[in-house]
C-alpha cells in the first residue's frame, strides 16, 4: 500500500513509519518538525519503500493537494501540536494545528478516497480516579485547549465518517513514562473505537 503518515517523525510517529516499512508498505512522511525530529527518521531514509520526507505544515491546503496525488491507500494522521502548556498559553495555534488541519486532511482524504486512521490522546477523558487508569468508557472532559481541540477533531473525524461513509480507525493513544532507577519504560496501548 501507499501510505503517508502525518506527524512521522514525532515520537510515536517514527515507530508507525518503522512498522510500515517492516509490512513492505510505501510510506511518504510529513511533518513541520514543531514536534516531530528528522532524526527520528534518519534511518529510514535509505529505505527502499521510503519514498519522501516532506517538510511541512497539514495546513498548508496547496501542499496536501499535491501530496495527495501519490495516489494513497491509507493515511495515518498523527499530524498536531502536543504540548498542554503551549495550548493554555496559545490556544488559536493548537486549535489551528489540531482541529482546522485535521479537517484539510479529512478533505483529501474524502477527494481521493484515501482512507484514513485518526490518532487522538487520553486527555480527552476526565482524570483517571483509580489505580486501573483511564477507559475509553469513562467522561468526555477536556481540561485543557489541546484537549477540546482533540476532541474536535475527533468529532470532525466522525462526521465524516457518518457523513461520506469513509472508512476510518481511531486510535486513542495512551502513553506512560517513567524514569525509574535509570531505567525508562514508555507503554504504548493502542485500542480500536468505531
Amino acid at each position: 500500500m501507499n501510505v503517508l503518515v502525518t506527524g512521522g517523525a514525532g515520537f510515536i510517529g517514527r515507530w508507525v513509519v518503522k512498522q510500515l516499512l517492516d509490512s513492505g508498505h510505501c510510506v511518504w512522511v510529513l511533518d513541520d518538525l514543531s514536534n516531530g525530529r528528522k532524526v527520528n527518521i534518519d534511518e529510514f531514509l535509505n529505505h527502499k519503500n521510503f519514498i519522501e520526507f516532506i517538510e511541512g505544515d497539514i495546513k498548508d491546503v496547496s501542499l496536501l493537494h499535491t501530496l495527495f496525488l501519490n495516489e494513497f491507500d491509507l493515511c495515518y494522521h498523527l499530524g498536531a501540536s502536543i504540548n498542554v502548556q503551549d495550548s493554555i498559553d496559545d490556544p488559536a495555534t493548537t486549535f489551528n494545528n489540531d482541529t482546522i488541519g485535521t479537517f484539510h486532511v479529512l478533505e483529501e482524504c474524502k477527494k481521493h478516497n484515501v482512507k484514513i486512521v485518526f490518532m487522538s490522546t487520553c486527555m480527552v477523558y476526565d482524570r483517571a480516579l483509580n489505580l486501573e487508569g483511564i477507559k475509553e468508557t469513562d467522561p468526555v472532559k477536556p481540561a485543557s485547549p489541546y484537549a477540546g481541540a482533540k476532541i474536535a477533531a475527533e468529532s470532525m473525524v466522525l462526521s465524516y465518517y457518518t457523513m461520506h461513509m469513509t472508512f476510518l480507525l481511531l486510535l486513542f493513544v495512551h502513553l506512560i513514562r517513567m524514569d525509574h532507577f535509570k531505567k525508562q519504560v514508555v507503554k504504548v496501548e493502542f485500542s480500536q473505537f468505531s
